[in-house]
Parts: C-alpha cells; structure tokens; sequence
C-alpha cells in the first residue's frame, strides 16, 4: 500500500479532482478526435503492465484508458509510425511475485517495448525485465531503481512532485523550515528520508520529515510538534484518508502557512471533514483538470468513444499519458519497430508537449535530470484548489535549479 502511495502520486489524482468527468457527446467527441489517420503497416505488439485489482485498490481504469488510447492512436494518428498498435497485457496482482512474473511473461512474448502509467511494482517489473534490451516506459515513477537507470524512461517528474516542488514552493514563500508528513512505512518514508536533504538544500530550506504512524486518525499531535518547532509549511504525501486527518489537524491548529499536496491526496467528498476544506491549498500534479484544456476535451473524446461508461478519472490518465505520449515521441521511429530502434528514437526526439501535460514537455535524451536520468522533465503543475478541492488557477513550474548536486 504505501509503495502504491508513492507511485501513484506520480500519475492522475480521484475522480473528483481529475477534471476529467465531462460527458461529449457523439457527434461532439468526433469532432475533437479530428481527422481519421488509419495506421495501415504491419501491426506490432508492445507490452503493457498493470498492477490489476486487489481487495482494497482497483488499478484497472489504467488499463482500460490505455487500451482505448491504443484504439485512437491507430485510427486517428496513423499508429505507430504507420503500424497499428496492438497490446500484450499482464497484470502485477500488485506482489513482487506477480510483477517478476509479469516480467518474464513481456520477454517471452519478445515485445519491443514495456509501457506502464504507475506501478506500486515498477522496480520489479524493471529488474525482471532489464537484462532483455528491452526499454520499460512509465508515465510516471520515483522507484529508485528505475529512475537512476540509463535505459529506462519515466515521462513525468515524480520526485518534483512530491519533494523537489514543495520546496521550491517553501523557498518562494520566505519558508526556512518545512514539514513533510508521510507514512511511517519504508516503502513510503524510506524514499522521503533518502532523497529530501538535496532538494531542500538546494532551496535553502530544512526538510523536517515527520512519519505518521500507519492507521492514525488523528496527526495533532504530529502537526502541533511540527509548528512549534518552527515548520512553516506543511508537504503531505498520501492518499485521501491520510491526507484528510492531515489536512484537518492542520486547519484546527489554525496554521497559516502554505499547505501542498500531491494529486492522489484530493477527495472533495472529504472537503467537510478537513474542519474548513482544500481552501489555498497548493496540490503538484503532472495531469491537467482545465476543463478548457484541449488535450482534456481530446482524453474525454477518446474514452467517450473507445471505452464509453469506463472510468477517466483516478489513475485511468496515466494509461492514456503512457500509450499517446511513447507515440508522439516515436516521431521520429523508421524502419524496423525493435528496442534498439526504440531506444534511439527516445534519445534523439524533440522537447515535446507531454500529453494532458498543461504544458509540460518532455524529451527522453537521458539529460533532463542529471541524477535520474529515466526522468524526462522538469516541469509540474502547480494548482490553487477552492474549498472543494478544486482548481481555481494552475500555473507551470520548473524544478530543474532544485535538482543541482554540489552547486
């Protein structure tokens, strides 16, 4: 659970806070789709992983977003660089076993490439299948063994989101000393503790990192600690249920600091409980919730048409970011569709519009983050939420100065 914490902060947010639930119709949803571009080549089959549904988390909205995002890529952007795209799936059960498994299934089924939006079990999955040549591409990931590497490749910022951001956030507000409230799991506070000390130094801010036992209802007496030893900022890193007792001790202390949050944290349906709302809080995402956002109105089009009463929300973005996104950097794929080919057409691609990026651009030369070289930008979104948790203004931020090692 807490390594899914982690990892899904890389991706899309619930629900609720998507701004991905608008309905199109028919007639509507052609119209953004725009003009039929049939891929007619040979088909190939490229990998995808999901980590599939257990008792208490269901990550199949992925999947469904990712295979109707393979459905319009072929009919509507001429496949991949001319050959329809069809998908090798194998689920994670979210275990190590599962993922290992998942690994060995992808080699044999000798695909050129591995696509994931978010995995509680991408370091796994990466293991079992690196030694093959074949590139593991993610929408987005902070497992280390991941992100360090040099042949794989992560769209989005994760450790801007969750550590690189809030900092640069403190730094902007005059914040000399910042909280970070986390799970008292390794999983989840072990990357924390490892990988906070760089960025906010880097910020001239102190990291104080306060682990939150596992089932705590109440973080008062966490939060009051933190604010009189002088923290003025909080950063939490969780999911709804934590987030809300965080948030809620946080406002019933009256503090007034900046509050930041990273998408999976956001439910409004808990707004109520948080003694006063998401009123100001600033949430980090690398997922756009403009509705006037026309890589938004496209997604919505996409699902409306391919998988019509399936979930847009939740983690179900980070499939389609995956499937479009490795697409439109194949721009520049020729010839034989192999992971060699593949690899060089990463490296050698133009800075490109990250798909439901809000601006965010991405180019997977290895270069972007001279510390983890998997990830392919800088760039998040830094959004206002009302009291509901929604946005009322997003703008784009860069963390690039945030991630310099002995400047």
């Amino acid at each position: 659970m807490a390594v899914l914490v982690i990892a899904t902060a890389c991706g899309g947010g619930n629900s609720s806070n998507s701004g991905s639930t608008s309905k199109s119709s028919s007639s509507g949803a052609s119209a953004l789709l725009g003009t039929p571009n049939k891929a007619t080549g040979t088909p190939v089959t490229i990998g995808y992983v999901n980590d599939g549904k257990s008792e208490t988390i269901d990550l199949t909205p992925e999947l469904q977003a990712a295979k109707a995002a393979v459905q319009y890529v072929n009919d509507y952007l001429g496949g991949l660089a001319g050959h329809p795209i069809t998908l090798k799936t194998c689920e994670t059960k979210q275990t190590p076993a599962g993922a290992t498994d998942c690994g060995t299934e992808i080699v044999n089924a000798k695909v050129p490439v591995v696509l994931n939006g978010a995995s509680g079990q991408s370091g796994t999955v990466y293991k079992a299948i690196k030694a093959s040549g074949i590139p593991f591409v993610q929408a987005g990931s902070i497992d280390q063994d991941v992100i360090l590497s040099k042949d794989a490749i992560v769209f989005q910022n994760g450790l801007g989101l969750i550590l690189a951001g809030p900092a640069g956030l403190a730094r902007d507000a005059g914040v000399k000393k910042a909280a970070i409230l986390v799970l008292d799991l390794p999983a989840a506070s072990g990357p924390v503790k490892a990988a906070s000390p760089l960025f906010y130094k880097n910020a001239n801010v102190t990291a104080d990192i306060i682990p939150v036992p596992l089932g705590a209802a109440d973080m008062t007496p966490q939060v009051q600690a933190a604010i009189a030893n002088g923290d003025g900022q909080f950063n939490v890193v969780g999911q709804p249920g934590f987030c809300t007792s965080a948030i809620k001790a946080i406002r019933t202390l009256g503090f007034k600091g900046p509050v930041v949050v990273i998408q999976p944290c956001i439910d409004s349906s808990s707004a109520s409980a948080t003694n006063g709302g998401y009123e100001g809080v600033k949430m980090l995402t690398s997922i756009t919730s403009d509705p006037n956002d026309n890589d938004l109105k496209v997604y919505n089009a996409v699902m409306d048409t391919y998988a019509k009463g399936a979930e847009k929300g939740g983690v179900a973005s980070n499939g389609y970011q995956a499937v479009v996104g490795f697409v439109k950097a194949m721009s520049g794929l020729t010839g034989e569709v192999t992971p060699q080919a593949i690899v060089a057409a990463f490296r050698s691609m133009r800075e490109t519009p990250l798909p439901l990026g809000g601006g965010i651009t991405f180019k997977c030369d290895g270069k972007q983050v001279t510390i983890a070289p998997a990830l392919c930008s800088t760039k998040v979104l830094e959004a206002t939420l009302d009291a509901n948790g929604q946005p009322t203004s997003t703008k784009l931020i860069d963390t690039a100065d945030l991630f310099k090692i002995g400047g």
